[in-house]
């Protein structure tokens, strides 16, 4: 087996290993982030939505993330 292929062998193994860890941990700080611009956006009354696909997948990827933050505080209580 050469260097190069073995190199690759190596590399695809670690990440395989860094997206089963990013997948096992909840994105706690991703929604804490999400729940403070929110909070913001609402209070300043600039909160407005675009009547675009972009911006309901990102109001959805945000209420995902927020998700993950109340499980990630509840299961850290229990």
């Amino acid at each position: 087996m050469s260097l190069v292929m073995a190199y690759a062998k190596e590399r695809e193994a670690s990440l395989q290993f860094e997206l089963v860890e990013w997948l096992s941990h909840p994105p706690w700080d991703e929604g804490m982030a999400v729940a403070v611009a929110w909070i913001i956006l609402a209070a300043g009354a600039r909160w407005r939505a675009e009547p675009a696909w972009i911006d309901r997948a990102g109001r959805a990827l945000g209420g995902y993330f927020l998700i993950c933050l109340v499980l990630s505080l509840v299961d850290s209580w229990w």
